[in-house]
Parts: structure tokens; sequence; C-alpha cells
């Protein structure tokens, strides 16, 4: 996935606290899996929008940097996969599990984990993306198609029930570390 960013590795977890039990991806997401043209166009506006959507981001009262300390798991999960990426799934199931394990007690709203291992172009640093997302129920209006790929000239409406959102969409929380305007040792205590 190159362009604006170099997404690397992806892997997507529900975390829910209302469901008995965890709920992780079997595996990462195998990008490479992705070789339609148009499949990739879909996948790098969908990436590629969401990242920018953060990396533009001003700090404010919503948006603002977070200092990590030297003994915060996610520092630790970043750190690790600076030293070793081919632990990513693993890492990505840890921060799952951490973040399920956080909101116990708390009214904590039910969402897709979506972890990234990524670069940006013009930067030499890896980082993390962690994003939170409502997967919801989104209704598409298409054009009918026959059995051989021919468009009919009639509507047809595709119901998807755990579609994620599109960049235009709220993302109902998201992290990127390290931060992408500071300097690495500006977030560590």
């Amino acid at each position: 996935m190159e362009g604006e960013f170099t997404v690397e590795r992806v892997a997507i977890h529900l975390v829910d606290r209302t469901m008995r039990g965890r709920q992780f991806a079997e595996s990462e997401t195998d990008l490479a899996a992705f070789t339609h043209p148009e499949d990739i166009k879909a996948l790098r506006a969908f990436f590629f929008g969401h990242l920018g959507k953060v990396w533009k981001a001003r700090e404010g009262r919503r948006t603002f940097a977070a200092r990590l300390s030297t003994l915060a798991d996610m520092r630790r999960y970043y750190d690790g996969l600076l030293h070793d990426t081919s632990k990513f799934f693993e890492r990505s199931r840890d921060i799952a599990r951490r973040l399920y394990d956080a909101s116990q007690g708390r009214r904590a709203l039910r969402g897709l984990l979506m972890v990234l291992w990524f670069r940006a172009k013009g930067d030499k640093r890896q980082f993390l993306g962690l994003f939170k997302m409502d997967p919801g129920l989104s209704d598409k209006i298409a054009l009918q198609q026959d059995e051989a790929g021919n468009a009919l000239l009639d509507l047809a409406v595709r119901h998807i029930e755990q579609a994620l959102p599109d960049p235009r969409d709220r993302v109902l929380k998201w992290a990127i570390i390290p931060h992408p305007k500071r300097s690495l040792s500006s977030l560590y205590r």
C-alpha cells in the first residue's frame, strides 16, 4: 500500500464488553491478497483517508499528544515492534486484550480495533496506528448487474451489516505512536 503512507501490516479485532469473552482475529489481514486494481484503490482510499485525517488533526481539547511513561503498555508494544515486526499480530492481540481489560467496569462502546504498522512519506520513523471504529449498517445504492457483470440499468440496494466507516465518517477513537509532528523523546517521561 504505497502512497502518502505505506501500510505494511494490518490486524482487526473486536473490542466489546457486552460479549462473553474476547473476539480476536485469527490472523492479520493479508494485504498482498488484494490484487485487483479496484480493490487496491479502495483500500488505499480507506487507509490513506483515515491516516491523512489523523495526520493533519490539530491539537486542542479533543485531540492532544499523549505522554507515555516508561512503564506504559503502548510504549512497550511500540518499542518491541521496532525491534521485531514479526510479532506484529501477537502485539495487536495484546493491545486489543489490554483495551478490552481496561474497559472493564466502564461504559465503553463496542468497536473494531484496527491496528496498523506503517510509514509516512518523508519520515524515517515507523508508526503504530490504533483506530477504534464503530462497524455499522450501511445501505449502498448500486446498479443491478446480470451474471456476466453487465449493468441492467435498474437500481439495487446492498445492505452491509458490518461496514467500516469511511474517512468522512466518525471514528470513535484513534492514536498514532509516535506523534506525527513531535520527536519520540518528547512523548516519553
